[in-house]
């Protein structure tokens, strides 16, 4: 798993994923890309999937991601948005975000997700909906 962060502009970090990546490996990135964005007055954070593989892991891993979310993004008046990955991946992410009060959307493509955060313009028309849960996962596991 890579993943890199830079700067969007004054107001966004991009936090760009590839390659597999788990619960593990959103655990390690998450904190240093709040810590960039503290360190450089940004408010906006924009998690950038489209060149990653989600892999699902366990309820434990998940539940330690979650914890991990909620310990680390702590930055006041944040938003947090998501591209190249569906609700159902994102879903553990956005309670942690919820639970901080930051909110926090899967947006369909990188432009729609730029315009939120820069403008908070997004129709909720667009907006993907929640998927319902699946008997078998239409993701690799990591074996």
């Amino acid at each position: 798993m890579a993943y890199c962060l830079k700067p969007l502009d004054e107001s966004t970090i991009l936090l760009t994923y590839a390659g597999l990546v788990g619960y593990l490996e959103r655990a390690k990135a998450l904190p240093r890309a709040v810590d960039r964005m503290r360190h450089t007055g940004a408010k906006n954070l924009l998690v950038d999937f489209t060149h990653a593989v989600v892999v699902e892991e366990g309820a434990a891993e998940r539940a330690d991601f979650i914890a991990c979310a909620i310990t680390a993004f702590s930055v006041p008046n944040a938003k947090v948005a998501f591209v190249g990955v569906s609700r159902s991946i994102a879903w553990p992410a956005e309670l942690a975000c919820q639970v901080r009060h930051v909110p926090a959307i899967v947006f369909p493509d990188l432009e729609s997700a730029v315009d939120w955060l820069e403008h908070g313009a997004f129709s909720p028309v667009t907006q993907m909906p929640r998927p319902q849960p699946a008997s078998q996962p239409a993701y690799p596991s990591r074996s």
